[in-house]
């Protein structure tokens, strides 16, 4: 009979069979390690905290998916007003959302690059000062350009507090953390005419848009405080990716390429 060992590393490095015993119990261990592992990693940041960054995320999206809609019935007025005619304003939203759609191939990479957190504020920053822009635009040209630059910021905040909330929530929680935050997601649309039509019935189109710039004011004031850095970014003000690398993150092939596997492609249709 063959000598057994109940020593995986002597196992591994001779060759000797381990005892039954001992081969059951490593992958217990192993298993009870690494769930160790991933139980600490979810609870370092207190349940409070988790709860407002569920909050500070579904109301950005909110913000975000609430500015595409909320001058569709504001056509009229807004093309009274810059002296051009409804359809160039409706022109403008579909401007602002095709820019929707593009905006996670700029900022995903600027993420990659600087840390999602600085991407993150960046990114709304960025789309309140763009909002102030189009709330006080004195002809139609300057009016349409920040309003398609703003969609350029859209659609990044889904993805990352997709990102977010899979990495601070164990997967027991993460479907209603998600549900939460699609929230923002899917109120959004709808709210954003609902709510500008009541409030053109009494003021201008542009106290719309000031509300957006409320909205997003605060979304970044949430973000600030409480809505945490990836584990795997690099410290504050250190570049994660640098050169070719960094300039890499911004080739959108690899994306399509997910387009060759059909259960994809059955998918996306």
């Amino acid at each position: 009979m063959p000598e057994l060992t109940n020593d995986p590393e002597k196992a591994v490095s001779t060759g000797t069979p381990m005892a039954p015993e001992a081969a059951v119990s490593q992958p217990l261990s192993t298993l009870s390690k690494t769930e160790t592992r991933a139980s600490e990693m979810f609870d370092s940041i207190p349940v409070w905290r988790k709860y407002i960054i569920v909050f500070a995320t579904s109301w950005t999206t909110l913000a975000a998916c609430f500015s595409s809609t909320s001058l569709l019935s504001a056509s009229t007025e807004i093309a009274a007003d810059l002296h051009t005619t409804p359809e160039v304003v409706s022109l403008s939203t579909a401007g602002l959302i095709f820019a929707i759609g593009l905006s996670a191939l700029v900022w995903s990479p600027i993420a990659a690059i600087v840390g999602r957190k600085l991407a993150y504020n960046a990114c709304l920053a960025v789309l309140f000062s763009l909002t102030i822009g189009a709330a006080v635009a004195p002809n139609m040209p300057v009016f349409v350009t920040m309003r398609v630059l703003s969609g350029f910021q859209g659609c990044y905040f889904h993805v990352a507090g997709q990102t977010i909330i899979a990495e601070y929530f164990p997967p027991i929680q993460r479907g209603t953390a998600n549900g939460f935050f699609l929230a923002g997601t899917v109120l959004g649309p709808p709210l954003g005419p609902l709510v500008a039509g009541v409030m053109m019935t009494y003021s201008s189109w542009r106290s719309v848009l000031w509300l957006q710039v409320a909205m997003i004011g605060l979304a970044f004031i949430l973000a600030l405080f409480f809505v945490p850095a990836s584990r795997t970014d690099a410290p504050v003000l250190t570049l994660n990716l640098r050169g070719r690398a960094a300039l890499a993150q911004f080739n959108p092939t690899p994306v399509f390429k997910q387009m060759t596997y059909p259960n994809i492609i059955f998918t996306v249709r």
